[in-house]
C-alpha cells in the first residue's frame, strides 16, 4: 500500500482532522526553482488525496519548503 493510501486510509478514519502536506527539495539548483518544485511536489500529493481518494480538499494546506529543512546533506550520492 502506498503512503498517499495509508495517509488517506488515516484521514477516513478521523473525518474532522486536518492534514499539512510539505514539498522539500535537495539544494542543488536555483533557490527560485526549488521553491516551485517542493510546493508542486506538495500539490501533487494533496491533487492525489483529493482525487484518487476523495479527500475534501479544505481538510489540506501544502507548503514548500525547498533545502530549508534538510534531513541530510548531499555529500554523497544517497545524500
Amino acid at each position: 500500500k502506498s503512503e498517499i493510501a495509508k495517509v488517506a486510509e488515516k484521514l477516513a478514519e478521523y473525518p474532522n482532522a486536518t492534514a499539512r502536506i510539505e514539498g522539500h527539495t535537495d539544494n542543488t539548483g536555483p533557490r527560485a526553482l526549488n521553491e516551485r518544485l517542493s510546493l508542486a511536489r506538495a500539490n501533487s500529493v494533496k491533487s492525489a488525496l483529493v482525487n484518487e481518494y476523495n479527500v475534501d480538499a479544505s481538510r489540506l494546506s501544502t507548503q514548500g519548503f525547498a533545502w530549508d529543512q534538510p534531513i541530510a546533506d548531499n555529500k554523497t550520492k544517497e545524500g
